[in-house]
């Protein structure tokens, strides 16, 4: 993509160049552009999830972690309820944000409110034209119920709930029509068990395990509904053992679907190679998503609240340092993909006075960096 370089090879100059050009060349922070967009409708907040149906990315629930009040939004502890739709302008011009409408503070067509327990840190994800909503924690217990969000007509729907343990900060993703629920904590043990959801009956079953350290807070995504990788993430408060990449497929069968996972390479300096001197992707609580042959890997804590984005090249499994997010450094973002356009916001960050966040922004591969969009 991007990772193209230009070189006049005259003289010396030439062969200097041309040295350069073989070794790594793997962080390059004037790359790729951040776009301010319209903040989120609601109230500040972090550890809440998204998905996407349609032309639309949705936000709900998340943690007032600082427990200011806001009256018709959250309950006593400070978790939210209300559900917000962004939907983008088709223009990517910079003086073009898109718009919420919300369940409680919307101006525009009101939606229907997440029905089950206020919570944090629950995993999200689309199958269809179905938004899909499931475990999190409420302040006391970790959770096991699992919801489904029908925009075409505003109705929420409570389905079977997840068979297995009660947890959060799992990671949900969907792959090939169906729902995957794996890693995670339950206040007591980390996890990683894999779970899958068929929509069309209604129905769970135990897969083939995350085959990585036992871990919470990681990332999710998938790659052109054939792959999908989780990495990142903390076991006992230490992401440096949580430096694995694993891929997962899924081939279905007449006896049901066989998953396997892949490792690839680590995301951390692991190797004696070139390739990954520069590597520092290792940190829980970020976000991730997908553009085109692309992910993104941003924010998030390692020590404290990041900001660097880094840049994985799916085909080729390697990873390039971009530009950095352009909000405040943070981490429990939300992220969400509408077409081939990235979005990611709110969060928190503990140092700062006001704690918590509500602005988007748009990610911009491609374009160099403008400190004034």
């Amino acid at each position: 993509m991007h990772k193209i370089r230009v070189f006049s090879f005259v003289g010396l100059l030439g062969i200097l160049l041309m040295a350069s050009s073989c070794t790594k060349t793997n962080s390059n922070p004037s790359i790729g552009n951040w776009i301010r967009r319209e903040d989120l409708g609601g109230a500040n907040r972090s550890e809440a999830v998204a998905f996407v149906v349609g032309n639309s990315g949705y936000v709900t629930t998340g943690l007032d972690f600082t427990f200011f009040s806001t009256p018709g939004a959250q309950d006593s502890l400070g978790r939210y309820y209300d559900l917000w739709q962004y939907t983008p302008d088709p223009s990517t011009d910079a003086d073009k944000t898109g718009n919420w409408a919300g369940s409680t503070f919307g101006t525009e067509t009101q939606l229907d409110s997440f029905p089950g327990t206020p919570r944090s840190s629950a995993v999200a994800f689309n199958i269809g034209d179905t938004g899909y909503i499931g475990t999190g924690y409420d302040g006391s217990n970790a959770l096991k119920d699992f919801w489904a969000y029908i925009p075409s007509l505003n109705k929420w729907e409570q389905m079977a709930d997840f068979p297995a343990t009660a947890r959060y900060d799992a990671v949900g993703f969907e792959l090939g029509g169906k729902g995957y629920i794996t890693t995670g904590y339950t206040g007591g043990a980390y996890l990683s068990d894999t779970y899958q959801y068929d929509p069309v009956h209604d129905q769970w079953k135990n897969v083939a395990s995350f085959p990585g350290t036992k871990c919470s807070q990681a990332v999710a995504f998938v790659s052109n509904d054939t792959t999908a990788y989780v990495c990142t993430g903390s076991n006992n408060g230490n992401t440096s053992i949580c430096n694995q990449l694993f891929a997962m497929e899924v081939v279905p069968g007449t006896n049901g679907d066989s998953i396997t996972w892949t490792q690839k390479r680590h995301i951390s300096n692991f190797s004696t190679e070139s390739y990954d001197d520069l590597y520092a992707m290792v940190r829980t609580n970020a976000v991730a998503f997908v553009m085109g042959d692309f992910a993104y890997l941003t924010t998030g804590n390692n020590g404290a609240e990041r900001a660097d984005t880094w840049e994985y090249d799916i085909k080729n499994d390697l990873w390039y340092q971009e530009t950095s997010y352009e909000g405040l450094a943070r981490e429990g973002a939300v992220a969400f993909t509408i077409g081939n356009r990235g979005f990611v916001g709110t969060g928190r960050n503990a140092t700062i006075n006001t704690g918590q966040f509500s602005d988007f922004w748009e990610w911009f591969p491609t374009q160099p960096y403008n400190a004034l969009d």
